[in-house]
């Protein structure tokens, strides 16, 4: 009996307060049949997520290079910070003596790089892209040595 009458005052309840079981999506996203639907550059089932914060941190990294394909190299750390909400900047104190290449998200999963000229004798282009959790590939082209692409890749893990 005691039952019953917990179910019918729940039910009251419900009818007279409402019972909306549709999720908050915050002030990054909006409802759309039962779902959030995020703003650019959130993510999450409540959209409360920066895409950039899975980016930015310290990162150890190892590399290859085309040119040297069968060595793996242990290198120093990557460092990546945020200036707005969609942009990145990557350093390395070995690549480049500390060059700030500068990144533009796409979508969750890439990063795409400007391409840049840090000794002022090349032009460098790079892309970013999510491998995992806390696994990413930073991939660098020279396309004037020798007149081909000689692709770094670089794994950066956390």
């Amino acid at each position: 009996m005691n039952n019953l009458i917990a179910i019918f005052l729940l039910c009251v309840a419900c009818f007279t307060l409402g019972c909306d079981s549709s999720p908050d999506c915050g002030d990054h996203g909006r409802l759309n049949n039962e779902s959030c639907v995020c703003d650019a550059f959130f993510e999450g089932e409540l959209c409360d997520q920066e895409i950039r914060d899975k980016y930015t941190g310290v990162w150890t990294t190892t590399f290859r290079c085309s040119l040297s394909p069968n060595n793996v190299f242990t290198h120093t750390d990557f460092i990546i910070t945020t200036t707005e909400i969609d942009s990145l900047v990557i350093r390395s104190e070995e690549i480049f003596d500390n060059f700030p290449m500068q990144g533009k998200l796409i979508g969750s999963t890439e990063v795409s790089i400007t391409p840049f000229n840090p000794q002022g004798t090349r032009l460098y282009e790079a892309r970013l892209v999510e491998l995992a959790t806390d696994s990413l590939r930073l991939i660098i082209d020279d396309s004037f040595v020798f007149d081909s692409f000689w692709p770094c890749q670089y794994t950066l893990t956390r």
